[in-house]
Protein backbone atom coordinates (compact mmCIF):
# COMPACT_ATOMS: atom_id res chain seq x y z
CA UNK A 1 0.00 0.00 0.00
CA UNK A 2 3.21 2.24 0.96
CA UNK A 3 4.48 1.75 -2.16
CA UNK A 4 0.82 2.47 -4.43
CA UNK A 5 1.60 5.85 -2.70
CA UNK A 6 4.90 6.77 -3.75
CA UNK A 7 5.43 5.81 0.03
CA UNK A 8 8.83 4.41 1.13
CA UNK A 9 8.60 2.32 4.33
CA UNK A 10 11.44 3.53 7.24
CA UNK A 11 12.44 1.58 9.96
CA UNK A 12 12.18 4.72 12.25
CA UNK A 13 10.89 7.72 11.95
CA UNK A 14 13.75 10.36 13.74
CA UNK A 15 12.56 12.01 16.94
CA UNK A 16 10.25 9.28 17.69
CA UNK A 17 10.86 5.29 19.06
CA UNK A 18 8.44 3.05 18.35
CA UNK A 19 7.77 2.24 22.28
CA UNK A 20 6.45 6.16 21.91
CA UNK A 21 4.32 5.32 18.84
CA UNK A 22 3.07 2.59 20.25
CA UNK A 23 2.31 4.44 23.41
CA UNK A 24 0.44 6.95 21.75
CA UNK A 25 -1.63 4.01 19.36
CA UNK A 26 -2.38 2.59 22.91
CA UNK A 27 -3.26 4.80 25.14
CA UNK A 28 -5.10 7.94 23.60
CA UNK A 29 -6.14 9.69 27.00
CA UNK A 30 -4.00 9.86 29.81
CA UNK A 31 -5.50 8.11 32.81
CA UNK A 32 -7.87 8.44 34.03
CA UNK A 33 -9.75 8.87 31.21
CA UNK A 34 -11.01 12.69 30.31
CA UNK A 35 -14.70 12.41 31.38
CA UNK A 36 -14.01 10.81 35.06
CA UNK A 37 -11.52 13.12 35.95
CA UNK A 38 -13.88 15.60 37.44
CA UNK A 39 -15.71 13.69 39.62
CA UNK A 40 -14.50 9.68 39.19
CA UNK A 41 -18.09 9.24 37.11
CA UNK A 42 -19.90 10.30 34.56
CA UNK A 43 -22.84 9.83 33.12
CA UNK A 44 -23.44 10.58 29.28
CA UNK A 45 -26.85 11.07 27.41
CA UNK A 46 -26.85 11.11 23.97
CA UNK A 47 -29.18 11.70 20.93
CA UNK A 48 -29.42 12.48 16.99
CA UNK A 49 -31.71 15.63 15.73
CA UNK A 50 -31.02 18.73 13.70
CA UNK A 51 -28.45 21.04 14.23
CA UNK A 52 -31.17 24.16 13.79
CA UNK A 53 -32.94 22.30 17.06
CA UNK A 54 -30.00 22.17 19.33
CA UNK A 55 -30.24 25.04 21.52
CA UNK A 56 -33.77 24.10 22.57
CA UNK A 57 -32.25 20.48 23.86
CA UNK A 58 -29.70 22.85 25.73
CA UNK A 59 -32.41 24.54 27.26
CA UNK A 60 -34.55 22.07 28.20
CA UNK A 61 -31.21 19.93 29.81
CA UNK A 62 -30.33 23.02 31.83
CA UNK A 63 -33.92 23.20 33.24
CA UNK A 64 -34.33 19.47 34.14
CA UNK A 65 -30.80 19.55 35.66
CA UNK A 66 -32.39 22.85 37.21
CA UNK A 67 -34.63 21.10 38.44
CA UNK A 68 -32.84 17.87 40.08
CA UNK A 69 -30.35 20.84 41.60
CA UNK A 70 -27.84 19.64 39.07
CA UNK A 71 -25.67 22.57 38.80
CA UNK A 72 -25.92 23.16 35.05
CA UNK A 73 -22.03 24.32 35.02
CA UNK A 74 -21.21 21.13 35.47
CA UNK A 75 -22.50 19.83 32.53
CA UNK A 76 -20.29 18.71 28.95
CA UNK A 77 -22.22 20.09 25.73
CA UNK A 78 -20.69 18.05 22.72
CA UNK A 79 -22.74 18.76 19.27
CA UNK A 80 -21.32 17.24 16.25
CA UNK A 81 -22.64 17.81 12.37
CA UNK A 82 -23.34 14.60 10.57
CA UNK A 83 -24.61 13.48 7.56
CA UNK A 84 -23.14 16.62 5.68
CA UNK A 85 -24.27 19.03 7.70
CA UNK A 86 -28.26 17.81 7.77
CA UNK A 87 -28.24 16.45 10.96
CA UNK A 88 -26.16 16.38 13.92
CA UNK A 89 -24.90 14.10 17.41
CA UNK A 90 -25.64 16.22 20.40
CA UNK A 91 -23.95 14.61 23.80
CA UNK A 92 -24.13 16.08 27.09
CA UNK A 93 -21.44 14.55 29.72
CA UNK A 94 -22.88 14.49 33.50
CA UNK A 95 -19.92 14.44 35.49
CA UNK A 96 -20.83 12.82 39.40
CA UNK A 97 -19.14 11.31 42.47
CA UNK A 98 -20.43 7.76 42.40
CA UNK A 99 -19.47 7.53 46.25
CA UNK A 100 -21.88 10.01 47.18
CA UNK A 101 -25.13 8.91 47.57
CA UNK A 102 -26.91 12.39 47.57
CA UNK A 103 -25.20 12.67 44.08
CA UNK A 104 -25.83 9.17 42.74
CA UNK A 105 -29.60 9.51 43.35
CA UNK A 106 -29.88 13.02 42.14
CA UNK A 107 -27.45 11.86 38.84
CA UNK A 108 -30.34 8.88 38.31
CA UNK A 109 -33.37 11.18 38.28
CA UNK A 110 -31.69 13.81 36.27
CA UNK A 111 -30.91 11.38 33.99
CA UNK A 112 -34.30 9.71 33.96
CA UNK A 113 -36.71 13.26 33.56
CA UNK A 114 -34.15 14.81 31.08
CA UNK A 115 -34.25 11.56 28.63
CA UNK A 116 -38.29 11.53 28.72
CA UNK A 117 -38.47 15.33 27.94
CA UNK A 118 -35.63 15.66 25.62
CA UNK A 119 -37.63 12.45 23.63
CA UNK A 120 -41.15 14.18 24.16
CA UNK A 121 -38.76 17.56 21.89
CA UNK A 122 -37.70 14.98 19.70
CA UNK A 123 -34.48 13.48 20.73
CA UNK A 124 -33.72 10.37 18.58
CA UNK A 125 -32.42 7.50 20.43
CA UNK A 126 -30.86 5.71 17.61
CA UNK A 127 -29.05 3.40 20.24
CA UNK A 128 -31.67 2.67 22.29
CA UNK A 129 -30.52 0.81 25.42
CA UNK A 130 -30.89 0.59 29.19
CA UNK A 131 -33.74 3.22 29.81
CA UNK A 132 -34.05 4.49 26.27
CA UNK A 133 -34.84 1.18 24.67
CA UNK A 134 -38.15 1.11 26.83
CA UNK A 135 -39.02 5.14 26.36
CA UNK A 136 -38.15 4.26 22.01
CA UNK A 137 -39.81 0.92 21.89
CA UNK A 138 -43.22 1.91 23.42
CA UNK A 139 -43.15 4.83 21.62
CA UNK A 140 -43.07 2.95 18.42
CA UNK A 141 -45.27 0.36 18.37
CA UNK A 142 -45.75 -0.44 14.66
CA UNK A 143 -41.34 -0.34 13.95
CA UNK A 144 -40.89 -2.51 17.22
CA UNK A 145 -43.04 -5.39 15.37
CA UNK A 146 -41.02 -4.50 12.02
CA UNK A 147 -37.70 -5.34 14.13
CA UNK A 148 -38.82 -8.25 15.85
CA UNK A 149 -39.54 -9.92 12.32
CA UNK A 150 -36.45 -9.23 11.11
CA UNK A 151 -34.86 -10.23 14.09
CA UNK A 152 -36.73 -13.48 13.91
CA UNK A 153 -35.39 -14.06 10.19
CA UNK A 154 -32.02 -13.72 11.00
CA UNK A 155 -31.46 -15.15 14.71
CA UNK A 156 -34.75 -17.96 14.13
CA UNK A 157 -33.30 -18.98 17.76
CA UNK A 158 -32.52 -15.75 19.68
CA UNK A 159 -28.87 -16.42 20.60
CA UNK A 160 -27.73 -12.94 19.76
CA UNK A 161 -28.03 -10.81 22.47
CA UNK A 162 -31.85 -12.45 24.13
CA UNK A 163 -33.44 -9.77 26.53
CA UNK A 164 -31.73 -6.71 25.12
CA UNK A 165 -34.11 -4.29 22.99
CA UNK A 166 -37.64 -4.97 22.78
CA UNK A 167 -36.89 -9.16 22.53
Amino acid sequence: MAQRYGLEMVPAVPGVTGDEVLKAILNPSAEPYWKLRYKGSNQDLFFLNTLEKYPEFVKAMYTAAENQGYPTSEIGVYIQPIHQGASCHIEFNLPFNRNNPRELSRMKELYTKASEELLRQGAYYSRPYGIWAEMAFNRDAQGTVAIRKIKGIFDPKNVMNPGKLCF
